[in-house]
């Protein structure tokens, strides 16, 4: 009697691990290739380093301002600000804002972009016109000739607009756009 008892325990906490474990390693489905998380345009997603309280990256509201960076990150600096215009600069996602200087006496406050291998972890799309050389070659299938060629055709013949408009570039055809395409908005 006590052997069947024991064989029932046992098969019942077989049949209840097979059950845990194929719960929890069922196979991951994804629709399409994916170059980084899903970009939402809610908010702003910003990187501030330097003499600040919270360094780090941090997402705001759209129309956020340099000002709301201060606020959040360095209360100390709230009287005094008036004369600095970069705080009224709106921030796009990608910007890096950094504080520098004596503070809250005599900070100093500059604007940034982070590099583009930095956007693409993050998940924010990238700006075919705010890039450069060092940006383009962090792409897979872009080498340093390329990228410089890009470069010097954005600054020869005006910006991209969109990442098709690249393919004016010698050598830069529609394969390496579409290998390319998932970085960009």
């Amino acid at each position: 009697m006590e052997r069947n008892r024991r064989l029932i325990l046992f098969l019942a906490a077989t049949a209840l691990t097979a059950a845990l474990f194929s719960k929890g390693h069922l196979p991951f489905h994804h629709n399409g290739n994916v170059a980084f998380l899903p970009y939402t345009s809610s908010g702003v997603t910003v990187r501030v380093i330097g003499g600040v309280q919270v360094p780090g990256v941090h997402t705001l509201p759209d129309g956020a301002t340099v000002a709301h960076v201060i606020n959040l990150t360095v209360p100390a600096m709230a009287a005094g600000r008036e004369e600095m215009p970069v705080l009224d600069t709106r921030l796009r996602s990608g910007d890096v804002v950094e504080v520098t200087g004596e503070i809250p006496r005599h900070p100093a406050i500059s604007l940034k972009r982070m590099k583009a291998g930095e956007q693409m972890l993050l998940g924010i799309p990238l700006d075919p016109d705010r890039m450069g050389v060092e940006d383009w070659e962090s792409l897979p299938g872009i080498g340093p000739v390329m990228a410089r060629n890009i470069v010097d055709d954005r600054q020869n013949n005006g910006d991209y607009c969109s990442i098709e408009a690249v393919q004016r570039v010698p050598g830069m055809g529609k394969k390496k756009v579409e290998m390319i395409r998932n970085f960009f908005r």
